[in-house]
This record gives structure tokens, sequence and C-alpha cells, in this order.
């Protein structure tokens, strides 16, 4: 069975004073690997512009923050926020089932820190790529940003395939089966063509 990430992410401590917290971006972009923390979908396949989540969010923090100078620090809090695809910022909104600011999930309802060992320990992926949930909690997770969405299994292929066309490219400048690499070269193409075409109708 196919891993569901191969990189976990990790955030650098990072607390250098930002007027707006979307001036995190790049730091985010970098610490994420390029990657939805939430579902792992690399970037570069997606035509919407990756967001900025706020992993505990913005109602919660203003219900413990009540005054706004704290609230807008808490905003810009760089442990709080998490690297996400539109799919999966717009699905957690503002879904936060404990209510509490320092419990992120109970009773196998809520959320785990994609930037945590645990939230691996929820999930794998089938041979297909869809994610897979592992545990009662991942279920929920699942549910709740909607993971089991086809272009999340499109995009895993799009970067298996995009991956082993940059090696055989770099066999064929050294490699004497040229003829052989070159045929399975061009059928990797047709894959990842395929693939695109598929992720397009989403």
């Amino acid at each position: 069975m196919p891993v569901f990430r191969k990189v976990i992410p990790k955030r650098r401590l990072i607390t250098n004073k930002v007027m707006h917290y979307k001036e995190h971006r790049e730091n985010l972009k970098e610490d994420f690997n390029n990657r939805c923390g939430y579902c792992d979908d690399v970037d570069s396949f997606r035509r919407a512009h990756y967001e900025i989540d706020h992993f505990v969010p913005k109602n919660i923090l203003e219900k413990f923050f009540p005054i706004q100078e704290e609230y807008n620090e808490k905003l810009k809090d760089y442990s709080n926020l998490v690297y996400s695809c539109h799919s999966c910022n717009n699905a957690k909104r503002k879904k936060w089932p404990t209510g509490k600011i320092d419990v992120h999930h109970e009773d196998d309802t809520g959320f785990i820190d994609p930037c945590k060992t645990e939230y691996d320990e929820q999930f794998e992926r089938n041979e297909n790529g869809e994610i897979i949930s592992k545990t009662a909690l991942g279920n929920w997770i699942h549910k709740a940003l909607k993971l089991w969405k086809p272009e999340h299994s499109i995009i895993w292929h799009l970067d298996e395939i995009n991956q082993t066309i940059i090696e055989t490219e770099k066999l064929l400048t050294t490699e004497t089966q040229k003829e052989e690499l070159q045929q399975k070269l061009n059928l990797l193409l047709a894959d990842y063509h395929r693939y695109h075409t598929q992720l397009m109708e989403y």
C-alpha cells in the first residue's frame, strides 16, 4: 500500500512580526513542502491558489481572545497556520467540535495538527492513491475535510508520474538503452496527460 505522504511537514520557529498572517505564505509553502497539510496534494497541479488555514479557527480564537489587539496577534501566530488547498480549507472552515482552544479532538471527533506524526497514523492510501482512514478519528477527519474527493487521487497519480518522468529523463542523458527508456517516457507522458485532463473536470 502506498504511504499517505512521504514527508511530514515541520514548521520552523518563526516569531518575526508581520502586519498580516498572509505574509507567512512563502514560509508556509516551504515548511509544508509545497503541499496541502491536510491532503498532501502538491500545489503545482491545482488551478486555485493555495490558502492559509488557521488550524484553531478564527471564530474559536475570537471567543478566547475578545480583546481585538490580542486576537489580531493570535491570527498571526505561525504555529497555528497550515498551508492548505482550497478544497480542504473550504471543507474545514469553522469546524471545531471541542469548542476549546487547547483541546483539538476528543472522543474520536476533531482535528490533529498535520505537522504531528499522529496525523499520518490516521490515514493510508489504496493502490489507486485514494486516501483511506485507518482509525475512528481518521474517519471523522476524512469526512470533515472531504478527503474522499476524486481529485486527491488524480493529483497523487500526477505527482507520482511526474517524479518518474523526471528520473527517466535523467537516465536518458546517461544510459545507452535510450530507445527502451524513450518508450517508457512516452507511456508515462500519455498517463500524465490523461490524469491532467481528468483533473480539469474538478
